[in-house]
């Protein structure tokens, strides 16, 4: 693996064009393989409940609104009733209570969904076992990052969809 350190022309950037082929393959296969797909598919079928109890109580305080199982199915003899002050303050201690249990849960999903963060930590397990890459702290995460926005960057460019794929041409 080549070191950001190490880089002292042109001759030395094909080797890093290889060595970003290898962090993004590897990427590709840990983070996004089946088992990592199942992983994160259990941790989601885990947190649903207690998600769909804080974007109830979110919906209540946003609206001002009891939420009532009825109205969603527009049964007429459902009304709609106002959110009290004191329940108001129970679904707000509630959502503050809920976001700081769910931050484990947030964090893991988002860093198996991020590329950048994929191929950074991927970059710094393959440069560990990489004989011949030594070298201060400091170089060694220079180096993970660089390795990191080059795979996120290829990653991005390979999963661009041709326009002609794209409904209306537009794919993001």
């Amino acid at each position: 693996m080549v070191s950001v350190e190490a880089i002292k022309g042109w001759d030395d950037l094909l080797p890093f064009f290889v060595w970003t082929l290898v962090v993004a393959g590897l990427a590709q296969a840990v983070f996004r393989s089946f088992w990592a797909l199942e992983f994160r598919s259990r941790i989601d079928r885990r947190w649903k409940q207690r998600l769909a109890a804080i974007r109830k109580a979110q919906h209540e305080l946003r609206t001002g609104v009891e939420h009532v199982d009825g109205v969603e199915q527009t049964d007429p003899l459902v009304a709609k009733r106002k959110l009290g002050d004191a329940q108001a303050r129970e679904r707000l201690n509630f959502m503050r209570r809920a976001q700081r249990q769910t931050l484990p849960y947030r964090v893991t999903m988002y860093l198996l969904g991020c590329a950048f963060c994929q191929g950074f930590w991927t970059a710094l397990a393959v440069q560990g076992f990489t004989p011949g890459v030594s070298g201060r702290v400091g170089w060694w995460l220079a180096t993970a990052f660089a390795y990191a926005t080059a795979s996120a960057a290829l990653v991005g460019l390979l999963a661009r969809k041709p326009a002609a794929e794209c409904p209306g041409g537009n794919c993001g």
